[in-house]
């Protein structure tokens, strides 16, 4: 199914991206090449081309201002803690992501209800990153540095997604989305390659 291969897709990513940077030391600059690969495989790709559409020039102007420099500052420092840390810690560091997202939506969305299965599986969530912690995590001090950053990027930038796309949306399609978030993260990323 779609998660499957979501998963699949994720975890490779993952491995690859550890392996190219083992070997080439460039960051920033992995991530631009991958930014751009993004937007010409949106151009390029003829049913992805046509799904393009960017609404008022204020809804593009809205997206633009906030998603892409944190969607920016999430992959960099991704890929930054991929080369200062284990696989295992970022992995786990990104598991307590729902825990913070979940109490920054329920602040935001005040309509959003939270039960006690959904404690429950967060808690049970957090008591698994403790025990995988407490036995094998490793990191250097930058590493757990970019790995809190990415944690706060991911987290803010999702909400900021959600009241974008749900509480108070705006007419652009997710390929539009797509395109200028990896276009202006590119050029946004740029000066930090050099």
């Amino acid at each position: 199914s779609a998660v499957v291969a979501f998963m699949a897709a994720s975890a490779g990513m993952m491995i690859v991206n550890k392996l190219v940077m083992r070997g080439s030391h460039l960051p920033i600059t992995i991530v631009i090449i991958q930014m751009l690969f993004t937007v010409v495989t949106i151009v390029v790709v003829p049913g992805m081309r046509r799904a393009i559409r960017f609404g008022s020039a204020r809804d593009v102007w809205r997206w633009t201002r906030a998603v892409p420099p944190l969607f920016a500052l999430m992959l960099s420092t991704s890929m930054l803690a991929l080369d200062h840390a284990t696989m295992g810690a970022f992995i786990v560091v990104r598991n307590l992501a729902p825990v913070p997202a979940l109490l920054s939506e329920a602040f935001i969305d005040r309509s959003l209800k939270i039960d006690l299965q959904t404690m429950l599986a967060m808690a049970l969530s957090l008591a698994g990153v403790i025990l995988y912690a407490r036995n094998d995590l490793h990191s250097s001090p930058l590493g757990f540095l970019f790995m809190g950053i990415n944690l706060c990027a991911a987290v803010l930038e999702r909400l900021v997604q959600r009241t974008l796309i749900a509480l108070d949306p705006i007419d652009v399609s997710k390929q539009g989305m797509m395109m200028i978030n990896n276009g202006v993260g590119a050029l946004l990323l740029v000066p930090l390659a050099l």
